[in-house]
């Protein structure tokens, strides 16, 4: 290693550590990604992608890497999410058997994909709108894979520290809440939910228009149980609109939950 810091051009440096990074097991890649890390302009961001793939978890300098590189990262990193959705499959609950050995490995497995996928899906998130851009692309489309890495990036960044949340990600997620796939709905509202739980955002008119309507028709119980616990959050009057509505629901839950809410309003005097 210290050999190679003394090398100083680039031209003679980056491709043979990039190949190197192809082969290198992945717990000791950290100190070829300290070396790479002093000639960004010149790392392509496919060999890093890849170790990423392989790795469980990536090391943590391989995503400031990539978000430093800017747009020339954004599309390799959505070729790798599309790549790696083509064999993703929702991870299974773990089994109580032990002697479900195949079962243990499909699990093993689908957890790596899915952790990639996360990994993936947050990079862009942290590379600013370009990146949120395409996450909320990806809430808003039919792909079932793309969709939950788009949420879970998504749910995370309404977690960060920033106070307040790009006015233009707001805007999308009110209008995927006003989508007509429930799937999408269904995604949009669990963002919106952590977004609003923590303060990084209100309640619009056009998201509570929305939520009613999830609450009365969505056919996921989940989606509703979301729906009705923001509209509890809003002013007025609307929550006990809201829970009127709740309490007529067909899930046991929800509608206790409801029954219980109207039942302890301050009776008017």
């Amino acid at each position: 290693m210290e050999q190679l810091e003394q090398i100083k051009d680039p031209d003679v440096l980056v491709p043979p550590v990039l190949v190197a990074l192809d082969k290198v097991d992945p717990r000791d890649a950290w100190k070829l990604l300290d070396v790479l890390a002093r000639f960004t302009d010149s790392v392509k961001p496919e060999p890093l992608i890849r170790l990423a793939r392989r790795s469980d978890p990536p090391p943590p300098t391989l995503e400031p890497q990539l978000i430093a590189m800017g747009d020339r990262a954004r599309t390799p990193l959505l070729k790798a999410i599309d790549d790696a959705c083509v064999t993703w499959k929702p991870v299974p609950p773990m089994s109580n058997s032990e002697a479900d050995g195949e079962d243990t490995d499909s699990q093993i497995q689908a957890a790596h994909f899915q952790n990639f996928l996360n990994w993936a899906s947050s990079a862009l998130a942290d590379m600013g709108s370009a990146g949120l851009n395409d996450l909320l692309r990806m809430l808003r489309g039919r792909n079932a894979c793309q969709q939950n890495a788009a949420q879970y990036a998504l749910t995370q960044y309404a977690l960060g520290v920033a106070p307040t949340l790009d006015p233009h990600v707001v805007r999308g997620l009110s209008d995927a809440l006003a989508a007509p796939d429930p799937t999408v709905q269904k995604a949009a509202v669990a963002v919106v939910e952590t977004m609003i739980g923590f303060g990084r955002a209100t309640l619009s008119g056009e998201m509570i228009k929305s939520l009613f309507a999830i609450l009365k028709a969505h056919p996921d119980a989940e989606a509703r149980r979301a729906a009705f616990s923001l509209l509890r959050r809003a002013k007025g009057d609307t929550p006990r609109r809201a829970a009127e509505i709740a309490s007529h629901d067909t899930d046991d839950s929800i509608q206790n939950g409801a029954t219980d809410f109207l039942e302890n309003l301050p009776r008017p005097r």
